[in-house]
């Protein structure tokens, strides 16, 4: 703190926040305990009541338009940022600037949206071929998400036995290890085609091939590699 005290910032004027980049022992994977589900401490007396705790979705993506906020930045019309400001939680915490999150990761895609996430995992042409080539000694690392990375790749594997399911669905707000795949519960049927809706909504503005979701060169619909799975 004595280099920015130094340049002239002070403990009430500057926003201090602390976020690791990822979790732990699910690291490279989409799960959310220990993975993509990671803290945030944000301190600002003049904009922030200390002590606050807010559960609202936010990600990464919303720093940039946050700090542009609250600097009073006024950008360009062409300027296109992703992500929203956080001020509306820092100022209220039970403020909710999203009505669900989108994740990616390689060949996975999800989303989260109230009580429940929803994890697709979709290998393109190329990357099926290679999986049927492999020997079963050298499986594990080509079918991880982020494709041959053995140590941190495999750890959601090693978690989580739905790891390499084509369809997760997980009801978040009670299963909290996501250990309960509910993709394949018909009484959850109508609840995977919202979640599914809901991540074809993210996918279009990429408007990269990817599974059934969006066609294109190289994507294929799951069932290819239901042996090696």
């Amino acid at each position: 703190f004595a280099a920015l005290k130094d340049a002239g910032y002070t403990k009430d004027n500057t926003i201090f926040i602390f976020i690791p980049d990822h979790g732990s022992t699910k690291k490279a994977s989409m799960f959310s305990l220990d993975g993509s589900n990671v803290p945030m401490v944000v301190r600002y007396p003049k904009g922030i009541k200390a002590g606050s705790v807010s559960d609202s979705l936010v990600q990464n993506i919303d720093f940039v338009p946050t700090f542009f906020d609250y600097a009073g930045v006024t950008l360009p019309e062409a300027y296109t940022v992703d992500g929203v400001s956080m001020r509306p939680v820092f100022e209220n915490p039970k403020a909710q600037i999203h009505d669900s999150l989108f994740f990616q990761l390689g060949s996975a895609r999800a989303v989260l949206k109230g009580d429940y996430k929803y994890i697709a995992n979709r290998y393109n042409q190329e990357r099926i071929e290679e999986i049927k080539a492999q020997s079963k000694d050298n499986l594990a690392a080509k079918m991880t998400y982020t494709d041959g990375h053995i140590g941190v790749g495999t750890r959601g594997m090693k978690f989580n036995p739905e790891y390499l399911e084509y369809d997760q669905l997980y009801k978040v707000a009670v299963d909290l290890k996501e250990e309960n795949n509910l993709a394949k519960n018909p009484e959850y049927a109508q609840k995977m085609k919202e979640m599914k809706a809901v991540l074809s909504k993210h996918l279009k503005p990429f408007n990269r091939p990817y599974g059934e979701f969006i066609a294109g060169p190289g994507a294929v619909a799951p069932g290819q590699i239901d042996e090696q799975i």
